[in-house]
């Protein structure tokens, strides 16, 4: 573990630099199948109040190596920001249980709005899942959710669509799916 980190309480400005090789998680945390981690981490900023508007952060996340009991979660990259109440996080995954990007842009300033953009070109459901057929599934996400900030009403509203499943011998397309709720 390689870290450098800097803080000034007086600006309230911080950045952190870390880069993670083989650190033993399942020491720290008991009886719980984990490996070990290698990342990159990296954030800077002004303020620890996220719902100020004078908050800034700028934060990424590359996680090279991570198994979680069956479930490789290596491959994963993140990469956020948060400024004047607004926040921009996009991921991007490759590895051999999920193939995709997507991004959230959100407001969270006297409301809570989000925006999802979604991209999977490959979830491998027969390891997810512990299926004995080779099943993997596809499709895009878009949609927004709404609340308002003491989360008594919301509203989502998205669709599912280009829906494939592809099995050995055969793939399918499924029907776009939507999405319309609210709180009343």
């Amino acid at each position: 573990l390689t870290a450098n980190a800097a803080i000034d309480l007086d600006t309230k400005k911080y950045r952190l630099g870390a880069d993670i090789v083989r650190f033993p998680l399942a020491h720290f945390v008991k009886n719980i199948p984990i490996s070990p981690l290698s990342a990159n981490l990296t954030a800077e900023g002004k303020g620890f109040d996220p719902a100020s508007l004078a908050s800034h952060l700028r934060a990424a996340a590359h996680i090279r190596q991570l198994q979680y009991d069956r479930y490789p979660l290596g491959g994963i990259q993140l990469s956020g920001k948060m400024y004047r109440g607004n926040a921009e996080v996009d991921f991007r995954a490759h590895n051999p249980m999920i193939s995709g990007m997507g991004r959230i842009t959100a407001l969270l300033h006297r409301r809570y709005a989000a925006q999802i953009n979604i991209r999977l070109e490959r979830i491998d459901l027969q390891r997810i899942t512990g299926m004995k057929d080779t099943l993997t599934l596809g499709g895009d996400f878009h949609g927004t959710l709404e609340a308002t900030q003491n989360l008594r009403h919301f509203a989502a509203k998205g669709q599912m669509g280009h829906l494939r499943f592809v099995a050995p011998t055969r793939q399918t397309l499924a029907q776009d799916i939507y999405l319309d709720i609210a709180s009343h």
